[in-house]
């Protein structure tokens, strides 16, 4: 049965059985206090899985527009969808619409009948709503920033309000839908990515709720702020960890654009920005809950009444305690911009300032061929990418005759993930007269030659190795080879984080029909590298986190101490159909550059390409869906000198659908030929050790110790108001 049918049945099925309890049960008389706790309704409850429901087979119904898609269901797949998407969507609306109208109606006139609160449902679903804007998003490419500071007041209004049960119930519908709404486009990625993101996200939130409710129930004002804070930011980085870390919506992400405030992350991680939204939006919380308490008191409420809504609180204690959160976490926010502003400006982070040429820079060419790997026009994607990287290497010579600098005019050309698919390693062991796929590697590697400098690109690759008995076994692997001028393959990157369920699932023999009703939808699986690979140019070292392997701190940092100089990362991000995930993918990975001052450059199949400085700022860029090119000068790490400016970019792209391409040069200031030294001097041999003598920030070195004080704030937090509650004799 397919998931479409299941999760329909089930959603019916709930209405049914709640049809037959209200039948047979009788209701209890509701409490009408302004306020007070009350149960969680039955109709919320449905309606909030028949919205889930709805959202699912609205978004799933893009995929009935793929070609393969469609082939697969031809061929006996485990999947029924309509011919094309408009149609799906259609049958998305006659399945739910029934459920959805009813489920509103009952619940307006529930609410009505309720009395105290009966609003809170809703206001969570507004919270989820806000909290997706601040992220580029399906309304704004560029997301709406801003909304983050006050995108969960209302959440953590209905949470400091409401009773255990509650939290748990809210908590669960919130990061359901949040997940949902942000990650839309993993509808596309395979056929079981966006109920999986679904059902783990909704999972994690629902044990989170679980753990902290009963902390929110217990810890009151004035500490409840700083607690709600340090237990999502926690929460944040437990959901990014293990076999099913998934860092993805991060509250510090959405402020990609502010990069005053992102530099916090040096010494932080990502989770120190996130702290800091998290802690506003709970001081502001606290703020509302105390203008409503002396708005009760005016309109002449009793004491009881504001005591049941907000216990633990008493109208005659200090009526400016919920100020207190405001002024304290206001004052860290402008602390964390006040800082800075003043590194940024200052230029005070040698470890690969932006602002700097340098003695030493590189040039590096990002190809964008704007093809979708999954569809077997492999030689017509290779024919892209050649034209686009010898109209590069082309303009860079010219350019690099008209400036007299000395050097390589291109010392790097990256390609994107799978860019070029055919597995290099089997193919060319194969006589290129029989086999296409060997004839097109045989023309890649002969191309690859006439460049005259490096290459990396994405490809397949594997090894044999030995099973159980004389059994040999292949695995294959997402990589990145990296090519010499003479054609040799200096080094390979397997694939660390693969994406669980539909790229990896290690637990085969434990749950072996897991594993076959993935494979009935069309999975492959691969296998992930151990080796955090630093490829070794001979003018710098990089590293190559693949796909979502970005967003990941850790593992950008575990290259970074291994002695990365700059982070290169490659992207397929085609089959997401929309520029919105690789805009979302992009300003997650910002962070990385900022946390370890080193200069990030993504290279992808779509969007977003980019370069951006070791604070974060994005100094150039492709538009998503594009065929182009960009050519950067990048400052090394280490060598950067203070006052120098940016030199130049180069711009690749194709204009209409001509074929002609156009090529734009932007200067930011010149280089001071007194400060200039021979570009081909290589940097100083560092060894397979940490690197020595460079700059690391204060989270390269000590690595994730926040989301860890965090933890030490809430134990601390929670013994204290345990033993305010029950005190020693």
């Amino acid at each position: 049965m397919d998931p479409h049918t299941i999760m329909y049945l089930t959603v019916w099925g709930m209405h049914l059985l709640y049809a037959l309890y209200k039948i047979f049960h009788t209701p209890e008389p509701v409490l009408k206090s302004p306020l007070a706790d009350v149960p969680i309704g039955g109709e919320e409850v449905l309606l909030a899985f028949a919205g889930i429901g709805f959202l699912f087979s609205y978004i799933f119904a893009a995929n009935a527009n793929l070609d393969y898609v469609q082939w697969f269901i031809r061929s006996g797949g485990n999947l029924k969808l309509a011919p094309d998407s408009r149609t799906e969507r259609l049958v998305a609306f006659v399945r739910y619409g029934p459920l959805l109208l009813s489920g509103i109606g009952v619940y307006i006139r529930k609410a009505m009948d309720r009395g105290p609160d009966p609003w809170r449902l809703p206001t969570v679903l507004f919270s989820s709503l806000l909290t997706t804007l601040s992220f580029p998003s399906f309304v704004h490419l560029d997301g709406y920033g801003v909304l983050a500071w006050v995108a969960l007041i209302p959440l953590f209004s209905v949470f400091f309000r409401s009773d255990r049960k509650a939290i748990v119930f809210y908590g669960t519908v919130y990061g359901a839908f949040t997940s949902t709404l942000i990650n839309f486009w993993l509808g596309t990625f395979s056929l079981v990515s966006l109920q999986v993101i679904i059902l783990i996200q909704g999972a994690f939130y629902f044990l989170f709720a679980t753990v902290c409710a009963p902390l929110l129930r217990t810890v009151q004002p004035p500490y409840r702020f700083v607690l709600t804070a340090a237990l999502f930011t926690l929460f944040e980085y437990a959901r990014s960890s293990g076999f099913l870390g998934y860092p993805w919506g991060l509250m510090g992400a959405s402020q990609y654009r502010w990069t005053a405030i992102l530099q916090v992350a040096s010494l932080t991680g990502v989770w120190g920005v996130s702290f800091l939204i998290y802690l506003w939006n709970a001081a502001a919380s606290e703020l509302v809950r105390g203008t409503g308490e002396g708005t009760l008191r005016r309109i002449g409420k009793s004491a009881s009444v504001v005591s049941a809504a907000w216990p633990g609180k008493s109208l005659s204690g200090d009526r400016l305690y919920w100020l207190r959160g405001g002024i304290f976490s206001g004052l860290l926010v402008a602390g964390a911009i006040l800082y800075g502003s003043w590194v940024m400006g200052n230029d005070l982070d040698s470890a690969g300032s932006s602002d700097s040429l340098g003695n030493s820079t590189v040039r590096i060419a990002l190809i964008q061929q704007n093809t979708d790997p999954r569809k077997d026009e492999y030689r017509k994607t290779f024919e892209v990418l050649r034209t686009l990287t010898m109209g590069m290497l082309v303009q860079g010579n010219n350019r690099a005759k008209e400036s007299g600098r000395l050097g390589e005019p291109v010392d790097l050309v990256v390609w994107s993930e799978t860019a070029f698919v055919p597995n290099i390693r089997r193919w060319s062991r194969e006589d290129p007269e029989k086999y296409e796929l060997a004839r097109l590697v045989r023309d890649f590697l002969t191309f690859q030659k006439t460049l005259g400098t490096y290459l990396l690109t994405g490809n397949d690759d594997y090894e044999v190795v030995s099973g159980e008995g004389s059994e040999e076994v292949r695995k294959n692997y997402n990589a990145a080879v990296f090519f010499a001028p003479d054609g040799s393959i200096l080094d390979v990157y397997h694939k660390n984080k693969l994406v669980p369920f539909t790229e990896y699932f290690p637990y085969e023999k434990e749950f072996p029909w897991v594993y076959q009703a993935l494979q009935s939808f069309d999975v492959h699986f691969w296998e992930p590298g151990t080796e955090q690979t630093v490829f070794q140019h001979p003018r710098f070292r990089f590293s190559t986190p693949i796909c979502f392997e970005d967003v990941f701190p850790y593992l950008v940092r575990g290259f970074v101490r291994k002695g990365a100089d700059l982070i290169i990362n490659i992207s397929n991000d085609y089959w997401s159909l929309t520029p919105v995930e690789g805009k979302q993918h992009a300003t997650h990975a910002l962070l990385r550059a900022v946390e370890n001052r080193r200069p990030l450059l993504r290279a992808t199949a779509s969007g977003w390409t980019l370069y951006a400085d070791s604070y974060g700022r994005i100094l150039a860029f492709l538009p998503s869906y594009e065929e182009g090119a960009l050519l950067v000068e990048v400052p090394l790490p280490g060598y950067a000198t203070s006052g120098e400016r940016f030199g130049g970019l180069l711009e690749l792209r194709q204009r209409g659908t001509s074929g002609d391409y156009v090529y734009r040069e932007e200067r930011q200031g010149g280089v001071d030929p007194s400060l200039q030294k021979d570009a081909l001097s290589s940097p100083p041999d560092r060894g397979d050790s940490e690197p020595q003598g460079m700059v690391q920030t204060l989270y390269t070195r000590y690595g994730d110790w926040f989301p860890l004080f965090c933890g030490v704030v809430v134990v601390i937090l929670g013994v204290m108001s345990f033993r305010r509650k029950h005190p020693l004799e």
